[in-house]
């Protein structure tokens, strides 16, 4: 998809984001060259885009009538659990398809407190489906997400932290994963970076069946 297909569909959604009050953050590389008020200068398939789990029915609404059918597979997740802890399978069980080529918006979904956050995913285990949350004190959330809206190319948003996508690439082998670290290596503060350090061990994961 060329970039200008791409700020297009980022208006779209962010414009419908705003208009309903629903709480979100552009995640992924796209957040992270935003975040740097960068040009976008690699293709991008799809847009990612984290969203409380609790606003997935208000989402679903904002999509109706428009060149987006809502899909939403948390019951029916093919996801699969590793024996690292981690999910395997299709990369979001709540999206967007654009009806007219392979775009897709993707969600990451989150519940939060005011004294921890968690991320929220599904996966299926012995013909069971699961419900994965992993929780950790609010101020690492503070690290990886700017609460503030921000303006790019006219379009009002909120953002991952570059430092959090810098920090999630940096042992990725994709060659698209080390060129984005390696234009965001230039623009990360390594306070931020020293302040998300460690917080694995204040992650507590829980799981149950739906």
């Amino acid at each position: 998809m060329n970039n200008e297909f791409l700020l297009k569909q980022l208006s779209f959604i962010c414009n419908r984001l705003n208009d309903a009050k629903i709480d979100y953050y552009v995640v992924g590389a796209l957040g992270g060259y935003i975040d740097c008020n960068l040009e976008i200068t690699r293709k991008h398939d799809d847009i990612d885009i984290m969203i409380l789990e609790s606003d997935i029915d208000k989402l679903q609404d904002i999509l109706k009538n428009s060149d987006y059918i809502f899909i939403d597979n948390r019951k029916h997740s093919n996801k699969i659990l590793n024996n690292k802890g981690f999910t395997e399978g299709d990369e979001h069980e709540v999206y967007a398809k654009y009806k007219y080529n392979d775009f897709h918006i993707g969600f990451f979904m989150y519940s939060c407190t005011n004294e921890t956050y968690s991320i929220i995913e599904y996966f299926k285990e012995d013909d069971n489906q699961r419900k994965l949350i992993r929780t950790l004190p609010i101020r690492y959330f503070e690290y990886q997400y700017d609460n503030n809206y921000k303006t790019y190319k006219g379009i009002k948003l909120k953002t991952v932290r570059v430092e959090c996508i810098y920090n999630n690439k940096k042992n990725m082998d994709r060659e698209k994963d080390k060129y984005d670290y390696s234009i965001f290596e230039k623009y990360i503060d390594n306070s931020i970076i020293k302040n998300m350090s460690g917080k694995s061990k204040y992650r507590v994961t829980k799981i149950e069946t739906i």
